[in-house]
């Protein structure tokens, strides 16, 4: 193995990697990086690819030449606010598409820390919810509309009215408190699961709103008076075939002389879509801040383990460009697959392709599909292994060949694994090095440690032979 020991002091890395922007650059969402000065200072290509612009138009106070003037003041305040305390921030705004039109993004932006916690800035990200807000703006109008008909010509409309509520999934109401009696549109047996004789009384209704929302639900109705007379809200109501469905609230509230509660007439709209499509865009950005920071630290350890087995500044830059390279291919791959997973063979070719040829490499071996941890590891380990025969081994001269195989060989335990040969033959004789470099390190650890795994690399005199097991 390469010699990694350590003689050239070189700085920690103050700033972004390129091979960080070349993985940040295949993200599917826009991400934009700000320095201490609040000045933005790079932004990644679905950014450049959203607005049309360049990176120099862009940087520093560029970008917000595209935020919508309605939205400029507000979108400022809240990101000078926020900087300024060094909190998370979330904003929606509506930003210049390059053709021309204003699209609402969803922007996220976090502080960024050294690893001796001064810091550096924030990173974000955005993601298009146009298509999210305009939906909202027409369920808005729609209930505007439908309040209008329900207070002139009722009976005239009452069919027209029902055919608007049915498509809006939207159902009309009106709770005579004091009676405790209720009517609701002919469609509140499609929303809500159950026909005007199940749903007489409003007790019958808060008894299945969810528990969690109950309290709630009840204290906003409790605190209804003259001068306070209108609410909405959203809350869970369980249907009586089990399933749960999140509602949204509007209603006016009626009184007598007294000031008593008399009645309250409203909108009730299932909103249920909306609330998953709501968890599964925070679920895509709690995955973004989780995957971006194991690539900072993964980078981070890279880079401080290549400087202390250095020898020299050329050696470490080199090194270190071809370790972030490798992590950059298999973040390539994972992202052609939106992330799902990468096939073994088209991993360990990627990882092969700027040394092998048809003379001095042969690949065997099914198709398998690794998962996004897995493949991760594996891209590193065998990037190792490349780096080493073209230095050392059998890519170092002509003659030399490198073969690889892989099976998913039956095991009696019940556990699936995929079993992979690396084998060396027709190099420079091998001796077994005196001290394990980094590269050796962790070709035998990574996998053992993530994934449970095990490594057997041997120096035999004729070439270098690596056996893995890897679960799947």
């Amino acid at each position: 193995m390469a010699n990694d020991d350590y003689t050239v002091p070189v700085e920690p890395l103050g700033g972004l990697d390129s091979r960080f922007c070349e993985v940040m650059d295949a993200a599917p969402v826009m991400i934009w990086v700000s320095g201490e000065d609040k000045l933005c200072n790079w932004f990644n290509r679905p950014w450049l690819e959203f607005t049309g612009r360049t990176m120099t138009q862009e940087l520093g106070n560029g970008w917000t030449e595209g935020i919508h003037p309605e939205d400029y003041d507000r979108c400022l305040q809240i990101y000078i606010s926020h900087f300024d305390v060094r909190k998370e921030f979330r904003m929606q705004y509506r930003l210049r598409h390059r053709d021309g039109e204003y699209r609402w993004i969803d922007d996220i932006g976090v502080p960024r820390h050294a690893r001796d916690g001064r810091f550096l800035g924030y990173i974000g990200s955005c993601i298009d919810i146009h298509s999210h807000r305009a939906t909202e703006e027409e369920l808005r109008n729609l209930k505007e509309r439908l309040e209008h008909s329900l207070v002139a010509e009722r009976a005239e409309s009452a069919h027209r009215l029902q055919e608007a509520l049915s498509a809006g999934s939207v159902v009309a109401l009106e709770w005579d408190v004091s009676a405790d009696t209720t009517r609701r549109s002919d469609n509140a047996s499609q929303i809500l699961g159950l026909d005007q004789q199940q749903l007489t009384t409003g007790a019958s209704f808060v008894a299945r709103v969810n528990p969690d929302d109950r309290a709630r639900y009840m204290a906003l109705l409790s605190g209804l008076h003259r001068d306070n007379s209108s609410y909405s809200t959203t809350y869970r109501f369980t249907r009586p075939d089990g399933r749960e469905i999140w509602l949204q609230d509007t209603a006016k509230a009626e009184f007598d002389a007294t000031g008593r509660l008399v009645r309250l007439s409203g909108l009730g709209v299932d909103i249920t879509e909306r609330k998953h499509a709501e968890a599964h865009q925070e679920r895509l950005v709690a995955e973004l801040d989780h995957r971006v920071k194991n690539v900072l630290a993964r980078v981070v350890a890279i880079a401080t383990q290549t400087r202390e087995r250095s020898n020299s500044m050329d050696d470490f830059v080199k090194t270190l460009d071809g370790r972030l390279q490798s992590m950059a291919a298999a973040h390539a791959l994972l992202s052609q697959s939106r992330w799902h997973g990468v096939g073994i063979a088209d991993l360990i070719r990627d990882q092969l392709a700027p040394h092998a040829t048809v003379a001095n490499v042969t690949t065997n071996g099914p198709n398998i599909m690794l998962t996004t941890v897995t493949s991760q590891a594996l891209a590193m380990v065998i990037h190792e292994l490349v780096a080493n025969a073209v230095k050392f081994g059998a890519l170092s001269r002509p003659g030399g060949r490198v073969s690889i195989s892989w099976d998913v060989p039956s095991g009696g335990d019940g556990t699936a694994n995929v079993a992979i040969e690396w084998r060396e033959t027709g190099g420079p004789p091998v001796t077994k090095p005196t001290q394990s470099s980094y590269g050796t390190s962790l070709i035998r650890e990574l996998i053992p440690h993530e994934l449970g795994g095990s490594v057997d690399l041997a120096f035999d005199p004729e070439g270098v032979c690596c056996r893995m097991k890897l679960p799947l």
